[in-house]
């Protein structure tokens, strides 16, 4: 396995879970590489699980945890490796409910006469080792004509649709 370049940065005798530490964790686990330092305690790898959350790579973050204990062996908290694997397999069952609306979406938008894409979230998921634990919060799309055909087009099937800006957000 690959040393982590960015671990080097935040190199301490004792892990402090600042976000410094919690930073350099995450970036040796997204990049591939195994963090100089894990959480030593509980209270540590609830900090690491916290952060993660926060900044929703939580599946993302398990998916390198589990490869490091496969490699390493590292000791994981049994009550939050349970939460962990929890958060992991909700995300997971998200995104295939995500995906099948996606193409429920791409068939009526292609039977409506619309062409469009699928942007941000499911589509960058695609970039990810495992897209599956990409946590993502809804699907956006941008559609090849004008605001009104639009407009129309999502009113007509969904009359609660909130239009603002350039946006028009419906169930």
């Amino acid at each position: 396995m690959s040393h982590c370049h960015i671990c080097d940065l935040y190199r301490s005798s004792t892990l402090d879970m600042n976000n410094n530490a919690l930073f350099s964790i995450v970036a040796c686990i997204l990049n591939g590489g195994i963090p100089n330092e894990m959480p030593s305690n509980e209270d540590e790898w609830w900090q690491l699980f916290d952060f993660a959350r926060e900044q929703t790579i939580e599946g993302v973050v398990f998916d390198g945890i589990q490869r490091i204990f496969n490699e390493k062996g590292i000791a994981i908290p049994s009550q939050i490796l349970f939460e962990w694997i929890g958060s992991w397999e909700r995300i997971k069952a998200q995104n295939k409910l995500l995906n099948t609306r996606i193409v429920e979406l791409a068939k009526l938008l292609s039977e409506n006469g619309l062409r469009g894409c699928v942007l941000k979230g499911q589509g960058n998921a695609l970039m990810y080792p495992n897209p599956e634990v990409r946590m993502s919060g809804d699907i956006d799309v941008w559609l090849d004509a004008d605001r009104e055909t639009i407009t129309k087009f999502v009113k007509n099937r969904f009359p609660q649709a909130f239009e603002w800006y350039h946006h028009i957000e419906f169930p």
